[in-house]
């Protein structure tokens, strides 16, 4: 089969999604499929032209300067999910760009939405392609802080109204599994024969497995305000003797080298390419994630820590966050619950960090995971497909 995927910063410098299609990629060309990739790109990178990965430039969100920009920011408040057509346009010009006669299955990825409305506009035209949407996430199954929670309601109700013509005209879309108890009830059960359950695939223990460490405690991902601050973790190492090494985009980076929120044994770097920050977890001692305050979704980056194979301080908020359940069989895990005192959580990381670790057999690590692995997730994604 010849897949067509839809892609946002897929290359040169890939994003959490595009991670996540890479892993499909790489399995579907081992099983001999053809892959082609549309790919976004940010203002500012370097188009480099490949073989099979053909990228253009187009802004996510039309840029406005004050005070248009707030005019913009309200009008959202009541435009959910916000279709920037611009985008829509810029993928459909692209897809069109493609000898289509060769192409069997478009992969579009829910994050930009604009690039699976642009695939179901070529299924008008060509409705032998199969549409395949990989529905990482998810429009409906959020959780709002309080200012937010007044427009809930009907963010819920403008969004069914988009998933309803996706997972109708769609073949199949893929959902992660954290998210499988809000879509198999009620008004989503007429699709439940379309909709694909997984975890995120990027399970690769051969590659990654490593049991020595430096005694470094590494946090690898984004920030965000609200629902993942970067103060639930550093107020866990500031001023101790525990090393922290934290690798995060540039906005928290700059600010926080700046702010008074770090101490000396804290050092915080901008985001290094994927190969690179792999070595750089092998060689660390521990790895520490954060879940989403009030929300299910589930960061992709925990799974590249389970293939590490190294031990792991998991910070949550609440009940709901579900990389507590993904973890509790993990052999050598930390749960720092919020709600407790500081001083005590403090405590138990201190203790933690500084304790001998027995090495962790990543077979068995292999066994429990077994349906994070790219192969797993990509076999049963071509076998349903194979059914259509």
């Amino acid at each position: 089969m010849h897949f067509l995927i839809l892609a946002d910063n897929y290359y040169p410098t890939p994003l959490a999604n595009s991670i996540c299609l890479q892993s499909y990629l790489d399995e579907f060309k081992r099983a001999g499929h053809q892959c082609t990739i549309i790919n976004r790109v940010d203002d500012g990178v370097k188009l480099e032209r490949t073989d099979d990965i053909f990228s253009f430039k187009c802004l996510k969100r039309p840029s406005y300067k004050p005070p248009f920009n707030t005019f913009y920011k309200v009008a959202r408040l009541f435009l959910y999910p916000y279709v920037y057509k611009r985008l829509v346009c810029a993928y459909y010009n692209k897809i069109m760009q493609m000898d289509l006669s060769q192409v069997d299955v478009i992969l579009s990825v829910c994050n930009p939405i604009e690039s699976v409305l642009a695939a179901l506009k070529i299924k008008k035209k060509f409705p032998q392609i199969k549409q395949v949407v990989y529905n990482v996430d998810t429009l409906s199954d959020f959780r709002l802080q309080p200012i937010e929670r007044i427009c809930c309601p009907l963010w819920r109700k403008l969004a069914y109204k988009v998933e309803k013509e996706v997972f109708a005209q769609a073949d199949l879309t893929i959902i992660l599994r954290s998210h499988k108890g809000f879509y198999s009830e009620g008004k989503y059960k007429a699709y439940s024969e379309k909709l694909l359950f997984q975890e995120v695939p990027l399970l690769k223990i051969g590659e990654t497995a490593s049991s020595s460490g430096n005694g470094h405690s590494i946090y690898a991902g984004r920030f965000y305000k609200s629902f993942r601050e970067p103060s639930v973790l550093l107020n866990l190492f500031k001023n101790t003797r525990l090393p922290l090494d934290i690798f995060t985009t540039k906005n928290y980076s700059d600010s926080l080298k700046k702010s008074s929120q770090t101490s000396d044994n804290i050092n915080v770097s901008e985001y290094i390419p994927e190969e690179e920050l792999n070595e750089v977890l092998k060689r660390s001692g521990i790895l520490v994630s954060i879940g989403n305050k009030s929300s299910n979704m589930f960061p992709s980056k925990t799974v590249t820590y389970v293939a590490m194979c190294k031990p792991i301080i998991h910070i949550f908020h609440d009940d709901i966050d579900p990389v507590v359940d993904y973890l509790k069989d993990y052999p050598d895990v930390l749960f720092v619950d919020l709600r407790n005192s500081l001083e005590n959580n403090r405590a138990m990381v201190a203790e933690f960090c500084s304790k001998e670790h027995p090495q962790i057999d990543a077979k068995e690590v292999a066994k429990r995971y077994g349906t994070s692995t790219p192969k797993y997730c990509a076999t049963e994604l071509l076998n349903r497909i194979k059914c259509f």
